[in-house]
């Protein structure tokens, strides 16, 4: 025995730098005294996201994740509320950049979590939220009339009025409900409610009902419900599927354009193509309009844009124009504003929000 131990001690190498460094960051990790605590020091995001389940299974958010909770989170300091709508493309983890958005934002509000998705979706949501940030959730049955927890049990009485007694601050709804709910239902108890964060999923489905001349008539049931309850609501994030893939992706921010979802304060803080017509009508009411590309720099698509930006700034500069048909004209100014993980080294945080803390909040009811 002793002669094994001394040939691989013999044979050992030092650890890397980095690995020291994180398990000296990791020892002398401290928790807030409390969560009220954390809210007076600066309410960074880091403390409420290094000892979730992703972190401590080894993996880590992204950098476009990461900047996108720091973009809520200044949005919130700057406005006083956060509206964004995500639209990253398929596979860049627009669930857990919500998911972790939406954990940072709840904790500075007292109010209710409401999450709308598909019914397809409620059970991914719930599970998603579960493994990857440890965040318990609730999913409403429409069929039971009551809230369930991960398992399929009820933690709810039965009837239409226990809606707006989830026993979570997070609950998960169908979008299904609301668009063929009645306003004397589940959809009209849900208006009326004060959230301090609502998101919607696949929200390229709330959008304008057209005649049959193809001209606007009015707001879908989805659309009118989120016009309603999102004034009331601290904090607001879409998530449409992922534009490049979707033929009228454009068709949702030019249908909120309707004056209501301005005073709401929707801001468009992250954009891909397709997103033009709405960029077009969103700088008729604002002097300028901030894109951020939350992805990798120097990817083959990016200098690919940016050829094409350049070829179209000159013929801008020739013609003094550009024709409708391009779509590419705005990616310029994207690109001058890729986000990074510079700044955001959450990783080497020292003070954390202690887990049983983010339980215990997050398994109060709503209010």
């Amino acid at each position: 025995m002793r002669e094994e131990f001394d040939y691989f001690w013999e044979r050992g190498v030092d650890l890397p730098d980095a690995v020291i460094e994180h398990i000296g960051t990791v020892a002398r990790r401290a928790g807030h005294r409390d969560i009220a605590e954390w809210r007076e020091t600066g309410a960074d995001p880091a403390p409420a996201l290094v000892e979730r389940p992703l972190y401590r299974a080894g993996n880590l958010l992204h950098p476009w994740q990461k900047r996108f909770v720091q973009t809520c989170l200044e949005q919130q300091r700057r406005h006083g509320k956060a509206r964004l709508l995500i639209a990253d493309d398929v596979g860049l983890g627009k669930t857990l950049s919500l998911g972790a958005a939406t954990l940072v934002l709840s904790l500075l509000s007292d109010r209710p979590v409401l999450i709308l998705a598909p019914a397809t979706l409620v059970w991914q949501w719930q599970v998603e939220l579960a493994d990857m940030l440890g965040l318990p959730a609730c999913v409403w049955s429409t069929r039971l009339k009551c809230w369930l927890d991960p398992a399929g049990f009820p933690l709810s009485g039965r009837g239409v009025e226990h809606i707006t007694r989830c026993p979570m601050r997070i609950g998960i709804v169908s979008t299904g409900l609301v668009v063929n709910g009645g306003a004397d239902g589940e959809r009209g108890l849900l208006e009326r409610l004060r959230f301090g964060v609502l998101v919607l999923d696949e929200a390229h489905k709330a959008r304008a009902r057209r005649d049959r001349n193809g001209k606007i008539s009015g707001r879908n049931n989805l659309m009118d419900f989120m016009h309603r309850a999102a004034t009331r609501a601290d904090h607001g994030l879409l998530r449409p599927i992922a534009v490049r893939v979707h033929p009228r992706a454009g068709e949702l921010p030019a249908a909120w354009l309707d004056g209501q979802a301005l005073r709401m304060g929707l801001a468009f803080e992250h954009a891909y193509d397709n997103a033009l017509a709405f960029c077009r009508k969103y700088a008729r009411h604002r002097p300028a309009v901030g894109l951020m590309n939350l992805r990798y720099a120097g990817t083959v698509e990016d200098e690919v844009y940016a050829a094409l930006s350049a070829r179209f700034q000159d013929i801008f500069q020739v013609l003094g124009q550009l024709p409708d048909s391009f779509e590419e004209e705005w990616v310029a100014t994207a690109l001058r504003d890729v986000a990074d993980d510079s700044g955001l080294d959450w990783e080497s945080c020292e003070r954390i929000i202690a887990a049983h803390d983010i339980q215990a909040y997050m398994r109060s009811p709503w209010r």
